[in-house]
């Protein structure tokens, strides 16, 4: 049974077959993409703190129009040229709950479909348009292009910009560091604190479930050992050394809070990780550490 418009046009809201032939015709066979994107600044109310209340607020507002260039700036259900498919007809106008969706139908058709605005950045974006990243980047995208600024979002920022310096130190540690220990250690290192930080960064959490205000992730032994082309006991030590001196933090699941535990096997041993920032505070506190171990030894 087709859904209807607030003007009562029949419409079908896309579904994840919907978006998966879509998301092929544009970017395997090249089909239509007529899209210019653009940056506005929108003032959000001081409700929205989350990204889901941010998500939430964008879907009931015509932000189609601010961060899509070619889009006219129309919201009553005027038709304008497809920008997606060739051929069809498009409209932009609330759904039968009140988020405005972008409409495509072809001349012939009766039911037109019915996308909201993150997932037509999903079928903009060439990643997997059925995966968690693909929704994850179309928010994120959004967001940005419309300069909004909330609590969660600037967490989140944080987060990827911590990881990215992070990553620039592991791989210039002589550079940025004077002191040798410390740069011996991550040189020593170097290949599983990448790979922690980089996964890290592709796993960001959301804001309330952050563990000391860092994002948790998680990744086995098992997968650690495969990728770097060594053993699970190789992976243990150097975890346990990378802890040891305050590069990784680790959360045995007894350890951990009750919203991190996996619902589906609680009872399975695991580890969660997070990573601090490398700013000069934590390594002038690791140099401290490394420099009593090496007097001690």
């Amino acid at each position: 049974m087709p859904l209807f418009t607030e003007s009562k046009r029949p419409f079908n809201c896309a579904s994840p077959n919907d978006m998966y032939k879509m998301h092929k015709a544009i970017h395997v066979n090249r089909i239509g993409l007529n899209i210019v994107k653009k940056i506005t600044k929108i003032n959000l109310p001081t409700s929205v703190k989350t990204n889901y209340d941010f998500v939430n607020f964008v879907k009931r507002s015509n932000v189609f129009c601010y961060v899509v260039n070619n889009i006219p700036s129309v919201s009553n259900g005027e038709v304008f040229e497809c920008l997606l498919i060739d051929g069809n007809q498009a409209w932009i106008e609330k759904d039968h709950v009140g988020n405005y969706r972008y409409f495509t139908k072809t001349t012939r058709a009766t039911n037109a479909l019915g996308l909201d605005i993150f997932q037509l950045f999903q079928l903009l974006n060439p990643v997997d348009v059925l995966s968690r990243k693909s929704f994850l980047l179309a928010r994120r995208e959004i967001t940005n292009l419309l300069d909004a600024d909330y609590e969660e979002f600037n967490w989140e920022k944080g987060q990827i910009a911590k990881y990215k310096i992070n990553i620039e130190i592991i791989n210039r540690p002589a550079f940025c560091f004077i002191d040798n220990h410390i740069a011996k250690v991550i040189e020593n290192h170097k290949d599983i604190l990448l790979l922690l930080n980089q996964v890290g960064m592709k796993n960001i959490s959301i804001k309330q479930k952050s563990i000391h205000n860092e994002s948790p992730f998680h990744i086995s032994m098992n997968s650690l050992s495969e990728i770097l082309a060594c053993s699970t006991w190789e992976v243990s030590d150097a975890i346990s050394r990378l802890r040891d001196v305050g590069l990784l933090n680790v959360f045995k699941s007894e350890e951990l809070p009750e919203n991190h535990v996996n619902p589906d096997y609680p009872s399975l041993p695991y580890n969660l990780y997070t990573i601090p920032f490398y700013n000069e505070l934590l390594i002038n506190a690791i140099s401290e550490k490394i420099t009593e171990e090496v007097r001690h030894a």
